[in-house]
């Protein structure tokens, strides 16, 4: 992600980026790389910019009608005279958009 006028060398920017993925403080980051707390700031922001643009981007694949069911998924136990004991059941949850992604 090359960023313009940057002084910044893009293996500089991969650092900053592992910092902010490991949820570092800016000022963690910069006392690590040896750069500027505003610097930071600034670079934090931009991903979280990109990380925004991602989302909505995501968000609009989903708009219209959604489906979403659950079901509860393992053995019966023989202890629950129904058998319908959820306890140790495995839940799953699926989404469908008609004629979209899963």
């Amino acid at each position: 992600m090359p960023v313009k006028y940057s002084k910044l060398s893009n293996y500089k920017i991969k650092k900053i980026l592992r910092k902010f993925c490991i949820e570092l403080t800016a000022v963690q980051a910069s006392k690590d790389l040896d750069l500027n707390r505003h610097t930071i700031d600034r670079y934090y922001q931009l991903f979280r910019i990109k990380i925004e643009e991602y989302q909505e981007q995501q968000k609009r694949k989903f708009r219209g009608e959604i489906e979403i069911d659950e079901s509860c998924f393992g053995s019966r136990h023989f202890g629950d005279p129904r058998g319908r004991s959820t306890a140790t059941k495995i839940p799953v949850i699926g989404l469908l958009k008609r004629n979209g992604r899963v």
